[in-house]
């Protein structure tokens, strides 16, 4: 049971990392049992990053209620080095996406 302990922990700080190292666009982080929702400063923020991740292979998708947010349901039973590759590929697309949501504004 430890381990399963750790990749929890190591993944709330990760999403804190990754939240902090983009403060201006990732703005919050929700939780409600296994569903994380990501916060993103944009009126369709999470819809930009949902279009990232797919191209990198991992599935999310915004909430219809406010699409500011995108609903992360990662696996409970990810490996560690699964759970760390999709990590990356979030902090990745979270990087990407802030810079599609700009150029959409700059060219409203």
């Amino acid at each position: 049971m430890k381990a399963p302990e750790r990749n929890a922990i190591g993944r709330v700080i990760r999403f804190a990392g990754i939240k902090a190292d983009y403060s201006d666009w990732f703005v919050g982080i929700r939780q409600n049992g296994v569903v994380i929702g990501l916060e993103f400063d944009h009126p369709e923020g999470a819809k930009f990053v949902m279009r990232e991740l797919y191209e990198n292979g991992v599935w999310a998708i915004f909430s219809t209620l406010d699409p500011r947010v995108l609903q992360f349901k990662p696996g409970l039973l990810m490996e560690p080095e699964l759970c760390h590759d999709v990590l990356d590929r979030l902090e990745t697309a979270v990087g990407r996406a802030r810079h599609a949501a700009a150029r959409a504004v700059a060219t409203q």
